[in-house]
């Protein structure tokens, strides 16, 4: 009886700890980029399934940093697992630094917040921020855990990825101005 309770539990934990494996696996596929993580944000004791990992992107010349943040919506008991599967939204957001403002650039603030209104980061469009220095563009896409958290799975998470870096640099490519005063990270 001891040992059904102890399969139990380890199973239960296997299932909630699903998304600290994809993330590791994430974090290792940035790495394999040759983006280095600069910053973790991780859940709180009520939201346990989110977390954040920010990368910088030395030897881009467009992307300053890159966000992966990976919020486990899912998974924690058996039933609802069976049912809906253990899910999480995957956000990719790119940002573009800009060392000057342009008073033109308000102007395309002003475009591209209004342009925004329609758009659905959830539905697969890419969304744009733009800020004083900084561009951010966003795209989430909603991922089932238990095909991204084998060792079998590297190829797929690096797909997934690069896919997601490539949709969200585009969207901000446009808007990288170079300045003889930034510095090469």
């Amino acid at each position: 009886m001891f040992n059904k309770l102890m399969d139990y539990a380890n199973k239960k934990e296997m299932r909630e700890s699903r998304d600290e494996v994809v993330i590791g696996q994430m974090i290792a596929s940035m790495a394999r980029m040759g983006y280095p993580t600069i910053a973790y944000n991780t859940g709180t004791a009520l939201d346990t399934g989110f977390q954040a990992i920010l990368f910088a992107t030395p030897g881009d010349d467009v992307l300053h940093t890159v966000q992966v943040t990976l919020d486990r919506k899912t998974g924690g008991g058996k039933l609802s697992e069976a049912v809906i599967g253990s899910k999480a939204t995957l956000s990719v957001i790119a940002e573009v630094k800009n060392y000057l403002a342009d008073p033109d650039d308000l102007l395309t603030m002003w475009r591209t917040d209004f342009a925004n209104i329609t758009k659905m980061p959830m539905l697969g469009h890419v969304k744009l921020d733009h800020r004083l220095n900084s561009v951010l563009a966003t795209k989430t896409s909603v991922i089932e855990l238990s095909q991204y958290d084998g060792p079998e799975d590297r190829e797929r998470i690096d797909q997934l990825l690069h896919g997601m870096i490539a949709e969200v640099r585009q969207a901000v490519a446009q808007y990288k101005k170079h300045s003889p005063f930034e510095q090469d990270i």
